[in-house]
């Protein structure tokens, strides 16, 4: 979850305050909010503190989809599995456990990047209503808004429980494709590719597939001795010929260094 600043965050603000700003901003932001989480009254300046308070009173800067995972957790199916109170309190138990560290990590993602975008807009010149509006739409348009009017209609009901994730990955893809500008979408895939490689954009690895079955009866039809075709393996060949790291074309520095120390293990086997 924490990627969401970076990865979605950071094309926002980009696209509109330029590159160097919003990285500035972005990591001014990280510190303020570590510093002040608990304690808000550290925030220093009291048109931030009052935004903040009007944001969390507007109820998008403590909006989690984990709301929605806890009231799945605690279904009629697993109450009867588990029957009493003692059931009871056991679901509940592991319904908040279990989502407490997926909410306060959105939370924090949105308290950032408000913060982050409340600053740019007042580097700008805007007014305080225009700074709050701005910051309140890159909250929502990066962090994405998971109320129940923002779901398509068949993602409603009863069926919403099916299709939960799939919010996430329908306002992602809106993103993706231009809904939030051609700046945003271009740098949105470009850092996409930084973190995963050409093997973790959308869709790459079924078109991969889908090649190499065309590929393989084409040449099959064409009397090839050799008909098999492996689109990865040859794209793994062009980067080492042109002097690239193979691994880090196809997957990226998130498989390499998205785990931090949990890569020591690798001296072990």
């Amino acid at each position: 979850n924490l990627t969401q600043v970076p990865m979605v965050t950071y094309p926002w603000l980009a696209a509109r305050f330029g590159d160097g700003a919003a990285v500035r901003s972005i990591l001014a932001a990280y510190r303020e909010v570590v510093r002040t989480f608990k304690d808000p009254e550290k925030v220093r300046d009291p048109k931030l503190l009052a935004a903040i308070e009007r944001g969390m009173r507007d109820g998008y800067l403590d909006e989690s989809i984990a709301v929605d995972l806890a009231a799945i957790s605690d279904a009629p199916a697993l109450l009867r599995a588990l029957p009493g109170e003692t059931g009871s309190g056991l679901i509940n138990g592991v319904s908040y456990y279990g989502s407490w560290l997926f909410h306060k990590a959105e939370t924090f993602n949105r308290r950032v990047t408000f913060h982050a975008a409340w600053r740019l807009a007042q580097q700008r010149g805007l007014d305080e209503e225009m700074s709050y509006q701005l910051a309140k739409d890159a909250v929502q348009s990066t962090q994405f808004e998971y109320a129940k009017w923002n779901r398509a209609a068949f993602m409603r009901g009863k069926k919403s429980v099916i299709f939960l994730f799939k919010n996430y990955t329908q306002q992602a893809a809106y993103l993706a494709f231009g809904g939030e500008g051609k700046g945003t979408a271009l740098r949105f895939w470009a850092v996409l590719l930084f973190a995963a490689g050409l093997q973790g954009l959308p869709f790459s690895e079924d078109l991969m597939a889908l090649l190499d079955a065309l590929l393989t009866q084409a040449k099959e039809k064409g009397g090839s001795g050799d008909p098999r075709t492996k689109i990865e393996e040859d794209l793994r060949q062009l980067a080492v010929e042109i002097g690239a790291n193979p691994d880090l074309v196809m997957h990226g520095f998130g498989r390499y260094y998205g785990l931090g120390p949990l890569h020591m293990a690798a001296v072990f086997g």
